[in-house]
């Protein structure tokens, strides 16, 4: 079965935390996960598939090598970032 490298921007809000549990439950094939957050939060720690993770501050660079990328950030944080994350 084919992996993928997901990030998920917002990692450290409500959103993000059941985007965790929701990619749990369903058993998705991840190879690599990259959490990511505003500078607001990062730094945070997160627990997803039994690993601990630092989320990291989300910057245009971040989503280079991710297959899959998640947002449940602000409008603001997401707009800035999602044409770099197309890219």
């Amino acid at each position: 079965m084919k992996k993928y490298n997901v990030c998920l921007l917002g990692a450290t809000g409500m959103v993000g935390k059941e985007l965790m549990k929701v990619l749990e439950e369903q058993d998705f094939p991840i190879e690599r996960f990259l959490p990511l957050a505003s500078e607001r939060t990062a730094g945070q720690t997160v627990t997803f598939l039994g690993k601990e993770y630092t989320v990291e501050v989300a910057q245009p660079d971040s989503f280079k090598e991710m297959h899959i990328g998640l947002f449940s950030a602000g409008g603001k944080i997401s707009q800035l970032l999602a044409p770099a994350a197309v890219k």
